[in-house]
Formats: C-alpha cells, structure tokens, sequence
C-alpha cells in the first residue's frame, strides 16, 4: 500500500485516463495499477465469475441491494484486461458514493471480488 507521500497524483490521473479511455463504458473508476499489467493473467482458469454485492446503504431506498454477477469464459486463462471488458460491458448498477475500485481478490480458483473505496 502506498503511503500519502509516495502518491504521485499526475501520475495517477494518466494512468486512469489511459483505463477510462480502453474501458469508457464503466461504472467504476478502475485501479489505474492495472493499466500496466492488463495482459497479465488474473485466474488461471478459462472461466471465472465476477461478484460485487453493492453497498446496503447506498440502496437503502430500494426494496434489495443488487448484486453484480458476470460470467467470463475464454479459450485461455483470464487477464486483467478480459475482467475490465467484462465490467465495461455488462455491469449494471451504479456504485453511488464508493467508486474507486482499490483491489480485487480472486477466491475458490474462478471468483473475482472486488472492493471499493470513496
């Protein structure tokens, strides 16, 4: 984890345009770490689910708190790339307040959880 004095804030902010502008159909800002290991596998798996249950309080309103639930397959192990199409493409709901994405987790071999911040 970076310390406050180690962040370099230009940097930061070429590095999520970069992502913005592969993926501009999300509904998150993407860890702009990622833009330089896109290619690198995330699951050593041809297919994996990605799973985010959104924050209660934000769809306090709403009768249920949604969850989002994609499905990736491919011919070949999943990058961080095929995680950020996937998300641009079929991510539905909106992250209200927590819109930073600060990591992803992958669990049980073939799940992808992801963790938010403000």
């Amino acid at each position: 984890m970076e310390s406050d004095d180690d962040f370099d804030e230009e940097l930061f902010l070429q590095k999520t345009d970069k992502m913005e502008h592969l993926f501009p159909n999300l509904k998150f800002i993407p860890y702009h770490k990622h833009i330089d290991i896109l290619d690198n596998v995330l699951v050593k798996n041809k297919d994996a689910i990605i799973y985010y249950k959104h924050n209660d309080y934000y769809y306090s309103n709403y009768p249920t708190t949604p969850k989002e639930i994609i499905y990736i397959k491919r011919n070949r192990f999943i990058t961080y790339r095929d995680f950020y199409e996937e998300c641009s493409t079929h991510w539905e709901h909106d992250c209200g307040d927590h819109r930073f994405l600060e990591f992803i987790e992958v669990t049980n071999d073939t799940q992808i959880d992801m963790f938010f911040g403000s």
